[in-house]
């Protein structure tokens, strides 16, 4: 991107690059959050005490609050806090503020069972250096952000901007527990690691049994609490390399897109889209995430984040925990709608990792980017797309997915997404690195979810890198490709409607690729 470009915001002006940076006292450069409210914090509290649904209060932005959590912050960052039953009292106490829980409700079986496979050695790092660190890092918010965060509304395009150590300070938060529920029934309802915190007692009927006291976890409990704390430990690796190496002076770009004109197009938009299909590479080996060069797609949920702070570990939750500066987002962006999407520039990976669910490991850092890989903006050249698909786990039928209605709402959320550039001209275009959208617990069929991001991408002229992840029911995947080669997007879409009414007026259930194989001219 070259210098002078410029980006939309919510309200239509035009931002130059200048706009994205303050010029502190000491003649450094701190991203600018656009949209701020005006100075005066206190006159955003409602007269219910609650903070309006336009911004997201931080605790320093509530004073009755925040003389309660400052002092026991303080006291960790002065190394007052040196044993563990210290570290979890104080730990308590900030989540009996925030939450008002009782003493007995406060479960921390995952985090101790964190801090007990620690050696001795690094267990003593941990208290009497990294975690006093990080509460000096949290202190900071004071400075760091004078003014409540505008929340990104749903039906708005428009972005935030944040320093890596304004995204890092936020995260500290998350992990003191010291953030508080918002006025806003649209942001998600889990936004500190209070949950990661929790064991999942055992399940009886499938029921909670609510004892704690019993000791046996079920498979997919123990699985859960198994993947919670590889959660932390990931968490942990991002701020010992921030202890370790300084926080990059760099930056990191939260973008939500609202693709109002798609929005409106039905069936007959895309029954008349003359776009031939763009290329194809299929991969069978690495990760979507080793495209650096191309938009990284996650597979989200409507609620940025998912799970990745209570107990989900597939494909979202672990971009969140390698690339934590996305963890932010979570914070302060309302739930995706149709014709929605997120776009995160910038946000680091510091993590390796293998597995998703019960296999997921923290196998330790993430090399670096070099030094060079950095646009204008000072961001990373890491470009992240959020889409969320459908749900059909709840489908007795699962072939609804390849109703007109369906179909059409996951092209017009792929097209948002594969189109974020065209939103805001700060985000570079790029190809598209994906694979299996929506096909894990959401139980879309991979074979729709390929032709659909095939034909989003080619709608914004973007080649597709696409991860099979070793599905067999994409084992003929390159066939369909070669006989869809030469095809227009229209066309693709009138297959799919003939394939409809083979399903739901014929009666015949074959699957999708042997229907295009055999019909396809």
């Amino acid at each position: 991107m070259q210098p002078g470009n410029q980006a939309q915001n919510a309200g239509g002006g035009q931002r130059r690059v200048s706009d994205f940076f303050k010029i502190t006292h000491d003649g450094n450069r701190r991203a600018n959050v656009p949209n701020n409210p005006p100075s005066n914090s206190e006159m955003l509290i409602e007269a219910n005490g609650k903070p309006p649904s336009d911004f997201y209060v931080l605790p320093n932005h509530l004073k009755h609050v925040w003389d309660k959590t400052k002092p026991i912050l303080i006291r960790i960052a002065d190394g007052k806090i040196r044993t563990v039953v210290e570290f979890l009292e104080a730990l308590q106490e900030m989540i009996r503020i925030h939450f008002r829980l009782p003493l007995k409700g406060i479960n921390q079986l995952n985090l101790l069972a964190f801090l007990g496979q620690l050696s001795s050695e690094d267990l003593r790092t941990f208290l009497l250096d990294t975690i006093p660190w990080m509460a000096r890092l949290a202190l900071k918010i004071d400075t760091l952000f004078p003014e409540p965060l505008r929340i990104l509304r749903k039906f708005k395009t428009e972005s935030i901007t944040l320093t890596r150590e304004q995204s890092a300070c936020l995260v500290a938060h998350m992990f003191f527990c010291t953030l508080h529920r918002q006025n806003n029934e649209n942001l998600p309802q889990h936004f500190t690691f209070s949950y990661l915190y929790r064991a999942f007692p055992p399940r009886v009927g499938g029921r909670v049994s609510g004892g704690e006291s019993v000791d046996r976890l079920n498979e997919d409990d123990d699985s859960a609490n198994s993947a919670n704390v590889q959660k932390l430990n990931c968490i942990m690796l991002y701020f010992r390399r921030l202890q370790k190496k300084g926080i990059p002076p760099l930056n990191v770009t939260y973008s939500r897109v609202f693709n109002e004109e798609l929005r409106k197009q039905t069936a007959e938009f895309w029954m008349a889209r003359e776009d031939i299909l763009r290329r194809v590479e299929i991969h069978d080996e690495g990760k979507l995430e080793d495209r650096r060069d191309c938009y990284l797609i996650d597979f989200a949920n409507k609620f940025i984040g998912g799970g990745v702070l209570f107990s989900g570990c597939v494909q979202e939750e672990v971009l969140f925990v390698t690339h934590p500066d996305l963890l932010p987002s979570i914070l302060f962006t309302e739930r995706l709608e149709d014709s929605e999407a997120m776009a995160f520039v910038g946000a680091g990976c510091y993590v390796q990792y293998q597995g998703f669910g019960r296999t997921f490991l923290c196998l330790g850092e993430a090399p670096p980017l070099p030094a060079d890989s950095e646009d204008v903006f000072l961001r990373e050249d890491i470009s992240i797309v959020a889409i969320d698909a459908l749900n059909f786990s709840n489908s007795t039928n699962k072939n609804v997915q390849y109703k007109v209605t369906a179909v059409v709402r996951e092209l017009n959320k792929a097209s948002t997404g594969f189109s974020v550039h065209e939103f805001d001209n700060t985000i570079m275009r790029k190809d598209i690195s994906t694979g299996r959208w929506g096909c894990g617990a959401f139980e879309g069929d991979p074979q729709l979810k390929f032709l659909l991001q095939w034909m989003a991408a080619s709608k914004s002229d973007l080649s597709l890198h696409f991860y099979r992840f070793n599905d067999v029911s994409l084992r003929n995947l390159e066939e369909v490709i070669s006989k869809l080669a030469d095809k227009k997007i229209g066309e693709v879409f009138d297959l799919l409607q003939k394939y409809h009414q083979l399903l739901f007026h014929d009666n015949v259930n074959v699957p999708l690729f042997d229907f295009i194989l055999d019909f396809a001219d």
